[in-house]
């Protein structure tokens, strides 16, 4: 019999908040951002660009910025159901790097959102 599929286990709430961001759409579904935590609430998103040769489309409006701007607004929905306020700011070196906080913050309010961000359709 094989084992039992894995199951999500958190360490902390930026796990939490990552894991509900894995919906985020990007295009042709290709989620171009990987994660690297640095710490308890902050963490770099690490940008790849389509073309990595022409690095000035790239800054001028390539897919995966916007893509990118969608990540941003994802995380700060999902960010709000625990209760964290998000910053974050732009390294415009290449690939472009976001570092992304998480601040605790009792003004915070769950965004109603938070409920939308696994529903999703593809149009293939």
């Amino acid at each position: 019999m094989p084992p039992p599929p894995e199951t999500f286990r958190p360490e902390d709430t930026i796990d939490e908040i990552l894991h509900a961001e894995r919906w985020t759409p990007s295009a042709d579904n290709e989620q171009p951002w990987r994660f690297e935590k640095i710490g308890s609430q902050t963490i770099l998103v690490h940008i790849t660009p389509n073309d990595t040769t022409n690095v000035y489309q790239f800054r001028c409006g390539e897919p995966n910025l916007l893509a990118a701007g969608m990540l941003l607004e994802s995380l700060r929905i999902a960010g709000s159901a625990y209760g964290r306020r998000m910053t974050w700011e732009v390294d415009l070196n290449t690939p472009i790097r976001l570092r992304v906080s998480f601040i605790a913050d009792d003004s915070v309010q769950p965004d109603p959102l938070f409920s939308a961000l696994g529903l999703r359709s593809v149009d293939r």
